[in-house]
């Protein structure tokens, strides 16, 4: 009998590099907290001398994965959480289902500081991060070995 293959730990540690570019290029460092079998738990906080807005580097982080975030009412994408915490989720594959976990998503905690620059236009999305969820799942197990 085969061990059950973890494929949420490693699709997320696929995503977390070019995460941590989009939020450095947005004056964040950003943190893995968590295990990453259920969701991929993030920390943004303040790292650059210059911050731009960090709604903007989450609405670039659901276009990057081609996920989208949850809306916590019908007008804030985020919810207050202790300490000055602002909490997003990104939904990278749901089917409806509320009795089962059958999900993939982001659950990011952002420190927010004082943007203070305008942010600048989007570049496009990795080529990978624009084909399903499944398919980059395929072509990431699918590579030959180093």
């Amino acid at each position: 009998m085969s061990k059950p293959q973890a494929f949420r730990p490693a699709f997320y540690a696929t995503c977390y590099q070019q995460l941590q570019q989009i939020a450095r290029d947005h004056g964040y460092n950003l943190l893995i907290h968590g295990s990453m079998n259920r969701d991929f738990d993030l920390v943004a906080v303040p790292w650059g001398k210059d911050l731009l807005d960090h709604g903007a580097m989450i609405k670039r982080f659901a276009e990057v994965l081609g996920g989208s975030i949850l809306m916590h009412s019908s007008t804030e994408m985020c919810n207050e959480m202790g300490h000055g915490r602002l909490g997003y989720v990104i939904d990278l594959y749901r089917f409806d289902k509320e009795y089962t976990d059958h999900q993939f998503y982001l659950d990011i905690a952002v420190f927010p500081g004082k943007s203070s620059k305008p942010v600048p236009p989007a570049p496009p999305p990795d080529r990978i991060f624009q084909q399903s969820f499944w398919n980059d799942i395929s072509q990431i197990f699918r590579r030959p070995p180093c």
